[in-house]
């Protein structure tokens, strides 16, 4: 999984955190910090969380 200029690999994820407010969804991976106070993250529209929920769950379980 890529962000940005950050790199977790799918198997190193221990938890997530998806919270949708208003027209945006935040995804978070909470405990993958890539330095000390900054996790891994990035906003998405809400209108592409099924998907994205459904890709995510694919490559979790592959």
């Amino acid at each position: 999984m890529k962000f940005s200029e950050v790199s977790v690999s799918i198997d190193k994820v221990q938890k997530i955190a998806l919270e949708v407010v208003g027209e945006d969804c935040y995804f978070t991976l909470p405990y993958n910090q890539a330095e000390p106070g900054k996790s891994p993250s990035f906003v998405f529209p809400v209108g592409k969380l099924e998907e994205f929920k459904n890709t995510f769950w694919l490559a979790l379980v592959q």
